[in-house]
């Protein structure tokens, strides 16, 4: 055997001894109010909105409109002869889903991607929120949309919300 093989075998055995020594002396470090892994919130998110339980999004958003509709008739019963009522509602999560686009992205936000899904008109009517949007077609109540959209997708924007059942505002 070579001196230079010798050598290196004892470096070998003495790193050997010193890792396992050190790894045998150090306690594990836990960080009081570590942050979540991301993969485990992405997972997270995707139960909580594919979930029929109450605390889940969907019967929460159901919740929330019966709600705003018991405050829709309540405010349509209450109103004065002549007066006319109007409810405003958002478009991006509140009337139109883009959680097809947010999912393909992994949750990030890809400009180019949520224009594509504008301008496929890919965003689906929130359940509850088109609930209360004919609640308030059938009480004469008007609504009026807001979004931070350009006004350069405004057709897309239309032509998505009446294929999904926002008909008329």
């Amino acid at each position: 055997m070579s001196c230079n093989s010798v050598k290196l075998r004892r470096l070998g055995l003495l790193l050997f001894l010193c890792c396992y020594t050190l790894s045998g002396q150090q306690a594990v470090v836990t960080v009081p109010d570590e942050p979540v892994n991301l993969d485990t919130v992405k997972k997270e998110l995707k139960h909580y909105e594919s979930c029929k339980e109450s605390n889940c999004y969907l019967p929460q958003l159901e919740h929330q409109a019966d709600v705003a509709i018991g405050f829709l008739k309540q405010s349509v019963a209450n109103s004065k002869p002549g007066e006319k009522l109007a409810i405003v509602l958002d478009i991006d999560e509140t009337a139109l889903s883009n959680w097809a686009v947010e999912t393909h992205d992994d949750f990030g936000y890809i400009p180019n991607d949520s224009n594509w899904c504008v301008a496929l008109r890919c965003g689906k009517a929130i359940a509850g929120t088109l609930r209360i949007f004919h609640e308030a077609e059938r009480e004469n109540v008007a609504v009026f949309f807001i979004t931070g959209r350009p006004e350069s997708q405004r057709e897309d924007t239309e032509a998505n919300l009446k294929a999904e059942g926002y008909d008329r505002w």
